[in-house]
């Protein structure tokens, strides 16, 4: 892990939000990791700001994974600019993107809702793991991430 920083967004509606990125290695490969958490329902309105912010900073890399809780679902508007981006990002489960899916796994317990992502550009994902934990609402995304052909398997809960 190298050339770690922590960055604001430019718009947080007072919740002081940002991403944190390092760079890593992947089967010998450079791979840009970007974490975040993008503001809650009452700064609903700068979350397209902030996954703009997200997706210019992500931009210079060839090979990208960006994490966190997005506090919006796939299909949402907040998270168009992450479908637009060419090349394009995949969330590491398959059926997770800007078209509604009924097999896109929710994240959030209780409500169902996809709001946490793991989302890759220029790599793949081979399998993706949903987790609950105790001490928080949202279950936790893991992924084995890869160089190789990516899985169309859905996320298993574990």
């Amino acid at each position: 892990m190298s050339n770690y920083k922590t960055v604001r967004y430019s718009k947080d509606d007072g919740e002081k939000r940002g991403y944190s990125t390092f760079t890593t290695k992947l089967a010998g490969r450079t791979v840009q990791v970007f974490n975040t958490h993008l503001n809650s329902a009452r700064g609903a309105g700068t979350r397209p700001d902030q996954v703009k912010d997200l997706i210019a900073a992500a931009r210079p890399y060839r090979r990208t994974l960006l994490g966190g809780d997005f506090n919006a679902q796939p299909w949402e508007g907040a998270m168009g600019p992450v479908w637009a981006e060419r090349p394009a990002y995949r969330d590491v489960d398959p059926y997770c993107g800007k078209d509604h899916h009924h097999w896109c796994n929710g994240t959030q317990e209780g409500s169902g809702k996809k709001f946490d992502h793991l989302l890759h550009q220029g790599i793949n994902s081979r399998a993706c793991y949903l987790r609950n934990t105790r001490n928080e609402d949202h279950r936790v995304v893991v992924s084995d991430v890869t160089a190789g052909a990516p899985s169309t398997a859905t996320c298993r809960f574990v």
